[in-house]
């Protein structure tokens, strides 16, 4: 019975495990980057949006499931007792995985109305959808595993940590000041696409502009 817990389990540092690994990185990047752009923009949640979400989340769950066959240490012995794991996972960071299960960007995408963009829940939703960021953390986590699986060095494992950290923040920020435009009315003299005269400007041009800005 104990070898066939073994063989359950999934090592950290083996190739699989670093395969799968890098799919979750990719999905923890869509995670950071287009959901505050989708917010801060104001973008319509279309049907491939939708489908693309609903893949994010599946492998956000897929993870998450998949913490419990991983072993840990517990009293210095390995295991993969669910229990234990469960526990040892809920005292480190299973609170962000559950926010990052959080499907409120796919329920408003299923119900999203134009005539209903006012509606003071719909509003509500669209903030709260930021929760699902909240996983983006492990991204270091899993830049650390892949320095010491393929012997990267510390210094470029370090400055691609620093380099991440960096254009995620100012990705928030440019975000939050573009969102800023859409919670103004339009004719607002505070408005700062009316004001820099940019209300016929790309959705990549504002980009850059709200990058400036702040």
């Amino acid at each position: 019975m104990k070898n066939k817990k073994i063989r359950c389990a999934f090592e950290v540092r083996t190739n699989l495990m670093q395969g799968l690994q890098m799919i979750q990185f990719m999905n923890l990047m869509y995670t950071a980057f287009f959901i505050p752009f989708q917010i801060g923009f104001n973008l319509e949640m279309t049907s491939i949006f939708v489908y693309i979400e609903g893949c994010s989340l599946l492998i956000s769950l897929f993870f998450f499931c998949l913490t419990f066959r991983i072993p840990v240490i517990v009293q210095r012995q390995k295991t993969i007792d669910c229990k234990k794991v469960g526990l040892n996972y809920w005292q480190k960071d299973m609170i962000f995985d559950l926010l990052g299960l959080c499907p409120l960007n796919l329920f408003l995408g299923m119900h999203y109305n134009n005539t209903i963009k006012t509606e003071w829940w719909v509003v509500l939703v669209a903030l709260l959808r930021v929760c699902r960021v909240m996983q983006i953390f492990k991204l270091i986590e899993i830049v650390s595993n892949f320095q010491v699986h393929f012997k990267i060095p510390e210094l470029l494992t370090n400055l691609f940590k620093t380099f991440i950290v960096f254009m995620i923040l100012s990705h928030f920020a440019v975000c939050a000041w573009m969102y800023t435009n859409y919670v103004l009315e339009a004719d607002e003299p505070s408005n700062w696409v009316i004001w820099m005269k940019l209300k016929e400007a790309s959705m990549g041009m504002l980009y850059l502009r709200s990058f400036y800005c702040v």
